[in-house]
């Protein structure tokens, strides 16, 4: 792998400090397959790095969904998991 290639799930989680978006506008957003941002954001919310903000509505599936971001500022500390029920597109 080359040096200046920067790893997806790097690159996902760098994205998600500053937009906050459902899983499929991301994988939209930076030309990565679904199941590999669904995979990385599963991980990095069982880490504690990443974590639902809101319900709502997705611009490319048009369903309500957990929109997602890895911005500190954005954490909902009151509730412990908001995935646990694996709800969440």
């Amino acid at each position: 792998m080359s040096k200046s290639r920067i790893p997806q799930k790097k690159k996902l989680l760098e994205y998600l400090r500053t937009h906050t978006c459902s899983r499929w506008m991301a994988s939209e957003a930076l030309n990565l397959p679904i199941q590999n941002v669904t995979w990385y954001a599963r991980q990095l919310e069982k880490d504690g790095r990443l974590w639902g903000v809101r319900r709502d509505k997705c611009a490319i599936s048009g369903r309500i969904v957990w929109f997602i971001s890895s911005n500190p500022n954005l954490k909902d500390t009151s509730q412990l998991s908001l995935f646990g029920g694996g709800d969440y597109d």
